[in-house]
């Protein structure tokens, strides 16, 4: 289960991201873009603290994910409510 949590993040982050660089989110700020940014990109490093080759080795990026999650949950609140209002 818990590499579903983390395709989950990844996917909600990405979806946030690009709606914020193409302009149609505007509520998420610099610094939150910026660190969101690198918890994607420690995501994708393979050869992160934690191997992801190993068997846990998503462990790490779920901590990283979820730390995002948590330090900028309200923006991201406001991102899901925007994004479900949307026709």
């Amino acid at each position: 289960m818990m590499g579903q949590e983390v395709v989950s993040d990844v996917y909600l982050f990405r979806d946030l991201l690009r709606d914020s660089a193409e302009g149609r989110f505007k509520g998420l700020h610099f610094q939150a873009w910026n660190q969101i940014a690198f918890a994607l990109d420690y995501f994708i490093e393979v050869n992160d603290r934690i191997e992801d080759t190993k068997a846990e080795g998503l462990t790490d990026d779920l901590v990283v994910l979820r730390r995002m999650r948590g330090r900028f949950n309200s923006c991201i609140e406001e991102y899901l409510r925007w994004r479900s209002s949307r026709p």
